[in-house]
């Protein structure tokens, strides 16, 4: 029944919540070294295969120095699709240096190229203040839990509020500040949190599918056991507590589709991951400095441009992950990966 519900929902929430993908284009440039090009032909001929990817700006093709300089839009193309199409003409192709601005320890997400969608008018019509709903949390009860479907939350001040157990699905919570509140086992799916105030939370055993949180920042926020196949995009995730978190695919029970994690330049810096499912997710060019990932799947993971600095991984799974660019400085444990061809 729930999957029913969940795909009901989903196909409501797509219906009247488009908008380009240009909001967030972000314009990247990276340096390939490219094996097996033997007359001045071939430069065009890689040329041609970039510029036809989806996505790709510009592309510079050196026969002398065996190098391709490729700019392109990191929402409309990846840097494993570029390798693909330079492959498929015949050519070997390895990363030389990485796109620029990878985050660093001292540097915060920038999420000023992250625009917030605008809130449809069904969920204007569905506004509360904040009011009403701490109102409705005060009759609910953990028989009936609070209900607050497709609310319109938006900019609200939630902070230290105890949500235990509510239903917040398809809300939307954008700025919203919910710093320090409990949302233990609470019901975000499909929820619109651009931005949102999450620092400090309890979102232990939460449910989270399809819920947009680009940008938000979930720093020291506990997320343990939790299921999180959301969209954190740039998020700030410094500190979290993600111990046995469901991030990864379940590819035998999720009905809309396969999901999993997004989490694109987000920092997990200082986090704790060990035992989390985190296979099939998209951690590109995430910041994974002296994060606990002990014990952790990431299996099929793209993990291009990921920084593992100092990072505990001992028995993490890197089965059939997609590196390349990685940094595996101070990291703890290297020895005792599994998948992991260094």
């Amino acid at each position: 029944m729930r999957k029913i519900i969940l795909s009901i929902l989903s196909f409501l929430t797509i219906s009247f919540f488009i908008f380009s993908n240009n909001s967030f284009a972000v314009e990247r440039t990276i340096t390939f070294k490219v094996d097996g090009m033997y007359c001045s032909a071939c430069p065009a001929i890689i040329k041609k295969v970039l510029t036809n990817v989806d996505g790709v700006k510009d592309a510079t093709v050196s026969y002398s120095k065996k190098t391709a300089v490729v700019t392109f839009e990191d929402t409309k193309t990846e840097v494993t699709n570029l390798i693909q199409a330079i492959t498929k003409a015949g050519y070997h192709a390895k990363i030389e240096s990485k796109p620029m601005e990878m985050p660093t320890v001292k540097q915060k997400p920038s999420t000023s190229q992250i625009s917030i969608p605008e809130t449809p008018q069904k969920v204007k019509d569905a506004t509360l203040s904040k009011e009403e709903v701490l109102q409705i949390l005060k009759n609910s009860s953990n028989k009936k839990p609070a209900y607050l479907w497709r609310k319109n939350l938006n900019n609200l001040d939630f902070s230290n509020v105890d949500f235990k157990g509510a239903n917040l699905s398809a809300s939307w919570m954008n700025n919203a500040n919910l710093s320090g509140a409990d949302l233990t086992g609470v019901n975000l799916d499909i929820a619109f949190m651009y931005k949102a105030n999450l620092k400090g939370a309890k979102l232990d055993k939460a449910s989270m599918f399809s819920t947009q949180m680009l940008g938000a920042d979930l720093s020291m926020a506990s997320l343990e056991e939790a299921t999180v196949a959301a969209d954190l995009y740039r998020a700030n995730l410094r500190g979290a507590n993600f111990k046995n978190a469901k991030m990864g695919a379940d590819t035998k029970n999720q009905s809309m589709g396969i999901m999993a994690l997004k989490a694109k330049k987000a920092i997990f810096d200082n986090a704790d991951l060990s035992g989390a499912d985190l296979s099939r997710t998209d951690l590109e060019y995430a910041s994974f400095k002296n994060a606990n990932l002990s014990n952790a799947n990431l299996e099929f993971a793209k993990l291009t441009g990921t920084d593992f600095t100092g990072a505990n991984l001992t028995n993490t799974n890197f089965s059939n992950a997609e590196l390349g660019a990685n940094n595996f400085s101070n990291a703890i444990g290297l020895d005792k990966t599994v998948g992991l061809k260094r």
